[in-house]
């Protein structure tokens, strides 16, 4: 699970030179967890006793700390990942794309990009979604979709927009460590990137009630390590709604992608690899705006940077 794929021992280690309390669950907290589990129809883990959390999150200032010891942490991570990933072949389908509906439960946010959006996703993500919708609902909770196929050219924007941001952010960095950084937040080339083949969508998971999303510590494609799924230090409200994000992907047979708690997938080499697959279900594609154009597949493993529009 993923809150056992960062080393306890460094976590341990940050914590005492941050002055950072770290809790074991209790009872209470234990309850609610396997409650989740429950209600949602899947096994709790057994493995809650190596849960640790703080009584409340962390400030702006202690996160740029954070983000400072633990940048090149989560570069590595991600570098390691990805080579294993790299190394599944891309499988080939014609299964359709198809519109994602709206429902009680369901909302398309147009969040304004400079790019029409596509609410479209493969056939077969489809049916899954809307049973992962379902169980949503078991838990009074709706699901905002930001984000499903991307075309060549939006993926390639969102590519150079992340390396413009970290520029900003920082100013100091190399191109080289820059383009490793942005590579780890945004796909940088077609083959890893899941939103080209269809294989993924972005989404907030909000109170039925509220109407507010629910916490996961960090804001929709925010350049901090708090993104990272077994980011270790949360509160116990951002672990659980991580927890329940994580345990309704299982059910449904979704990856979630480790460096963004917002990004979920299902037939793309990341999914492939969380499920012992030896290849993915679908390719990129360049567009669907009224067929589907595809990718030379000399292109696949090109950075967007370096391919021909």
């Amino acid at each position: 699970m993923f809150w056992n794929n960062f080393p306890h021992e460094r976590r341990n280690n940050l914590a005492r030179k941050l002055s950072l309390e770290l809790y074991p669950l209790t009872d209470n907290q234990r309850e609610e967890l396997i409650l989740i589990c429950n209600m949602i129809g899947i096994d709790s883990p057994r493995d809650l006793d190596s849960i640790r959390v703080l009584q409340a999150p962390v400030d702006d200032d202690v996160l740029s700390l954070l983000d400072m010891e633990l940048n090149d942490y989560y570069i590595q991570f991600a570098t390691e990942y990805d080579a294993l990933v790299r190394d599944i072949e891309i499988g080939s389908s014609d299964l359709e794309f198809v519109d994602l509906l709206e429902s009680d439960n369901i909302e398309l946010v147009d969040r304004g990009d400079t790019f029409k959006k596509s609410f479209k996703v493969r056939n077969g993500f489809a049916a899954r979604f809307y049973a992962f919708c379902a169980s949503c609902k078991r838990l009074n909770l709706g699901v905002r979709v930001l984000d499903a196929f991307r075309s060549f050219e939006v993926q390639k924007s969102k590519f150079e927009n992340t390396l413009g941001r970290l520029a900003i952010r920082f100013p100091d960095m190399s191109d080289e460590d820059r383009v490793e950084m942005a590579a780890v937040n945004t796909a940088c080339s077609p083959w890893i990137a899941a939103h080209m083949s269809g294989a993924a969508i972005d989404l907030y998971l909000f109170d039925l009630d509220s109407n507010k999303n629910l916490d996961m510590g960090n804001e929709y494609r925010s350049l901090s390590c708090i993104t990272n799924m077994n980011f270790p230090f949360l509160s116990f409200e951002q672990f659980k709604n991580r927890f329940i994000f994580q345990m309704l992907s299982d059910k449904h047979g979704f990856a979630v992608y480790h460096a963004e708690n917002w990004h979920v997938s299902y037939g793309d080499l990341i999914w492939a690899k969380e499920f012992g697959k030896c290849k993915s279900l679908y390719e990129p594609v360049r567009s669907i705006d009224s067929v589907v154009k595809s990718l030379d597949r000399d292109d696949f493993y090109t950075n967007f940077n370096e391919i021909l529009c």
